[in-house]
């Protein structure tokens, strides 16, 4: 991604459409299999690891929206960077890791699963901000942004807890459920791929010119 900004850097409006394409695809790459592992690790991580693992599946689902997120939107840094912006990266950062420390230190005084949450719900809050920085290296659309995350996020989060639901209510054994999980990434990923299809072939052409 650098390098492909890097090359791109006169045009400030293709280093921004590049941006908005490795946003569309991370959240393709991650979030499909990271909804199905959140709305089934109470089932997926006793069988896979030990009874002893099944409280770390709520703080996982606590967890992962945060985690997703940041790990979707982490391209703006090297925007940043690749606009010589380096001091809105490091102010941004900063700023980040100042609030964060603050929010999981109030939190952790009501226990993990409250920091697990605040992790995501801080994520969610900061992108705002995180995007106002990126914004002013690289103007980019961000309502465009958005929807490249929602669109993948709304779509697995309903196909997850749907997978959960059908799962349940087939009455489905831990082998044949632990499949499933498998089964139902594959279809995550090709259903997300589909909706945006047209979308996803401009933006590989885009970071493979």
């Amino acid at each position: 991604v650098y390098v492909r900004m890097a090359k791109a850097l006169a045009d400030p409006g293709e280093v921004a459409a590049i941006y908005i394409a490795t946003i569309r695809l991370f959240a393709l790459v991650l979030i499909p299999p990271m909804a199905v592992l959140a709305a089934t690790g109470d089932v997926l991580f006793p069988f896979a690891l030990s009874d002893r693992w099944a409280p770390v599946a709520q703080i996982f689902l606590l967890a992962a929206i945060g985690y997703t997120l940041e790990a979707v939107v982490s391209s703006g840094a090297t925007t940043m960077q690749v606009a010589g912006r380096t001091e809105l990266r490091l102010r941004m950062q900063a700023e980040q890791s100042i609030l964060l420390v603050l929010t999981t230190a109030v939190a952790a005084s009501f226990g993990i699963q409250a920091v697990a949450g605040a992790i995501s719900l801080f994520s969610l809050m900061f992108l705002p901000r995180n995007w106002h920085y990126v914004h002013r290296a690289v103007p980019f659309d961000k309502r465009l942004a958005a929807t490249a995350i929602l669109t993948t996020a709304v779509t697995s989060a309903l196909g997850a807890f749907g997978f959960r639901w059908l799962a349940g209510w087939l009455g489905l054994g831990p082998w044949a459920y632990a499949a499933g999980i498998f089964v139902a990434m594959a279809v995550l990923w090709l259903v997300c791929a589909a909706l945006q299809a047209a979308t996803l072939r401009r933006d590989f052409r885009l970071l493979k010119r």
